[in-house]
């Protein structure tokens, strides 16, 4: 008998994503249905605006109508139309999607309606669905956080649904991206978060694991950390960080608590997706880790002339670089957790010779820091025009060219719950070099490590157990790494092209990733059991 699989998520790559969660949970799905014991499906909103090209038929096929689905005192209806998943590559499995539509879903809000009417919504949608009777939800980030909330409290004796296991997986346990929010309204019933979602008030008691409370905000993350059958986060590095204080974002003593339901598995990406062997961006120099080293050199460099010939708005803003330099690259989000560490010294690398920098990215228009930080970028690009190459956005192809084109890629993250940037680089023969926190821990072996080196990293130890950096010690380790990167790369070739053969060699797939999530799959059913069908 297969093991059904229902994966929830806010995002779905190809349909709605541009960031990591979205990428996870497409791929992950993808991995999932390549297994013969294995039936999986994802349910994501169904914006109406969205981000994905080409899924402009997602809405035709309705599968069911009508589903009252509950809302503080009003109801609001629902259908659900079934989309597969697009296929970025002819290997790549179909996996069903259902897209839950609804009026509060006209686009995304990342808003706290937004994240009830889902939660509240998928196991109404299940209740009255036929052909698929998940065995676990997995789900994804804060978005999903009520629903396993909603099964051990309004759903927990329900014949059908009170059976399904939940595996919740945090991609980013920090501050900002809990989904919590203020109930200003509260003690007063009719307006509160607790109301709309249908729940009461007995779970929103301060100190509780299961509790929604946290600081004296409605918090979906606690509720997903503190309800869900078993837990995870993306990395295992990252699984030892949020039981402190310095990454947990306050839900430490919880995650600490639940330590024996809690475990990291790091992410793969999709190798069928991102492979240099066969990527139609950068043809006709495809490349393989099997070439000779001298020949995946030769062909990163080919490549550098379809970067430099890429155009977009009658501008070609990677013209300047050339074949004689180290190619720099960061390809992000930018943001405090990204660039912080590398912002300080950023002037001081438009000034070293034989070095040019490729920048891909952009700032959230609500995140001030991001956009200064952006406009320090712009600044020194035109201060430094054959130094610094920026383009303020994002492009999917443009970021293929930069990945197989650069030399060296720029990840010295805050914190980074897993990354999958440095994880594409090195598909690509890119080394990355790296703060060791997070992901990057697990996914990349500095240089002096010996045979196993496959990139470049640092880690200073702040000052405090609430700190996650010390920025200036992290910006005199970073501007170091570089140095002894560019001297391997200037003074040692054959050194570096071992490293890039190690990084290409490395397997980054979700081969093993989906393997273990299979076990936590049915781990979350036995332990479903346990809880829900031996308890006293």
């Amino acid at each position: 008998m297969k093991m059904r699989i229902l994966m929830v998520s806010n995002q779905v790559r190809g349909i709605d994503g541009t960031g990591g969660l979205g990428d996870v949970a497409a791929a992950l799905a993808k991995a999932m249905a390549a297994k013969e014991e294995v039936d999986v499906r994802i349910l994501t909103p169904g914006y109406k605006t969205v981000s994905g090209t080409n899924a402009e038929n997602r809405f035709k096929s309705v599968i069911a109508k009508d589903i009252p689905v509950p809302f503080g005192d009003r109801l609001h209806k629902a259908h659900v139309c079934q989309y597969f998943l697009p296929a970025f590559n002819h290997k790549d499995h179909r996996v069903p999607c259902y897209l839950l539509c609804m009026e509060p879903f006209a686009k995304a809000a990342d808003s706290p309606e937004q994240a009830i009417l889902l939660g509240r919504g998928t196991l109404e949608f299940l209740r009255g669905l036929d052909d698929f009777h998940p065995d676990v939800i997995h789900c994804n980030d804060w978005h999903t956080g009520l629903i396993p909330v909603y099964l051990n409290t309004l759903y927990r004796d329900d014949p059908y649904l009170g059976r399904i296991a939940t595996l919740y997986t945090t991609h980013n346990a920090g501050y900002f991206y809990q989904g919590a929010f203020p109930d200003d309204n509260f003690p007063e019933p009719t307006d509160t978060l607790l109301f709309q979602a249908g729940l009461d008030r007995s779970l929103f008691k301060p100190l509780q694991t299961r509790s929604l409370e946290h600081q004296n905000r409605f918090n979906f993350t606690k509720g997903g950390l503190g309800f869900a059958d078993l837990i995870n986060t993306v990395s295992i590095t990252y699984a030892r960080e949020i039981r402190t204080p310095a990454f947990g974002g306050g839900l430490d003593h919880l995650l600490l608590e639940r330590a024996g339901d809690l475990c990291g598995i790091v992410n793969g990406i999709d190798t069928a997706e991102w492979n240099p062997e066969d990527d139609p961006t950068i043809a006709p120099y495809h490349f393989s880790k099997s070439d000779p080293d001298d020949s995946v050199i030769q062909r990163k460099l080919l490549i550098r002339n379809l970067l430099k010939s890429w155009e977009k708005r009658d501008r070609k803003p990677f013209s300047g670089i050339n074949d004689s330099t180290m190619l720099m690259a960061f390809i992000g989000r930018i943001t405090d957790q990204k660039a912080a560490i590398l912002m300080p010294i950023l002037k001081t690398l438009c000034k070293w010779e034989r070095i040019q920098i490729a920048i891909l990215g952009s700032a959230h228009p609500q995140d001030p820091t991001g956009r200064r930080y952006a406009a320090e970028i712009r600044n020194l690009s035109e201060a430094y025009p054959n130094r610094l190459f920026f383009f303020e956005g994002f492009e999917t192809d443009l970021s293929h060219l930069i990945y197989a084109a650069a030399d060296l890629f720029l990840m010295p993250s805050v914190y980074e719950p897993c990354g999958l940037a440095q994880m594409i680089s090195m598909r690509y023969g890119t080394l990355p070099l790296v703060r060791f926190v997070g992901g990057l821990a697990d996914t990349v072996t500095d240089e002096q490590s010996g045979a196993a080196g496959n990139g470049f990293g640092f880690r200073e130890m702040p000052a405090d157990s609430f700190s996650m950096a010390d920025i200036p010690q992290a910006v005199e380790l970073l501007l170091a790494t570089l140095e002894r990167a560019f001297a391997v790369y200037k003074n040692n070739p054959r050194r570096w092209r071992e490293l890039v053969r190690n990084a290409m060699a490395k397997d980054v797939s979700w081969n093993i990733p989906a393997g273990q999530y299979l076990k936590i799959y049915y781990a979350a059913v036995r332990a479903r059991v346990r809880s829900h069908f031996l308890s006293p």
